[in-house]
């Protein structure tokens, strides 16, 4: 995963999340530069507290390699993101350099041929995973993982106000949910792609109720919706 760093006004935090999806680009919420200036990405991270992360196993230490903090030459904003309803919340960031994959960084795997895009309709659960609030509603030093189960997109139209469309999935279980800070991060579950089992993202966290796990649902941009878009934008630079 990705820690985007953002400043807004004088503030500086990491505030949304994101995936490395090539080598090159992050992909991410819209809504995450919304009154927000991105200054890196940081890939690489578990405990945002610790300057690299070790484990000590009997008398030896084994420590991840050292994150790295990446600028970006450019961000690519769905030209059709409304802010109001959060439709086509998705966006992507151009890295400065190409990422070697590690075994802490390496790219996710996207729903992209009809097969895949089919399982988000279809799929009964996912898993969701970052670094914000829990359950005591302040940010967690770890990225946090949980299950969350399909809904109907018409609960979510039901408790928001707001069309749901094919663009959106529509996810939560009571007490488990995304929650603020894990904006721009992956809706995923591990899946058959190409004979493998791997890691393939269905939608990015867009948004939810304030009162996270509370028995609301989420809203999640479904990504099957948008592989052209995404496959324009990383032909074209």
């Amino acid at each position: 995963m990705a820690l985007l760093k953002l400043k807004r006004n004088s503030d500086v935090e990491y505030a949304c999340a994101g995936t490395l999806i090539t080598n090159r680009f992050v992909l991410t919420a819209a809504h995450c530069f919304d009154g927000q200036e991105l200054l890196e990405v940081r890939l690489g991270e578990h405990r945002i507290s610790t300057e690299q992360d070790c484990d000590d196993i009997g008398n030896t230490r084994i420590c991840a390699p050292p994150v790295r903090d990446i600028s970006f030459d450019n961000i690519f904003v769905h030209q059709n993101f409304s802010r109001n309803s959060s439709e086509n919340d998705i966006a992507l960031i151009k890295l400065s350099t190409d990422v070697e994959s590690s075994f802490s960084i390496r790219p996710i795997c996207l729903p992209v041929n009809y097969t895949l895009q089919q399982e988000a309709e279809h799929r009964n659960i996912f898993r969701v995973t970052g670094w914000g609030a829990t359950e005591r509603s302040i940010h967690s030093d770890v990225p946090m993982e949980t299950a969350v189960d399909w809904q109907n997109r018409s609960l979510c139209q039901n408790v928001y106000g707001q069309s749901m469309k094919s663009s959106h999935i529509c996810a939560g279980s009571f007490q488990m949910d995304s929650c603020y800070g894990d904006s721009g991060g992956p809706l995923f579950y591990p899946t058959v792609y190409n004979g493998v089992q791997r890691m393939v993202q269905f939608g990015i966290v867009s948004y939810g109720s304030s009162f996270c796990g509370g028995g609301k649902p989420g809203v999640y941009t479904n990504v099957a919706s948008f592989i052209r878009w995404i496959a324009d934008k990383l032909i074209a630079n």
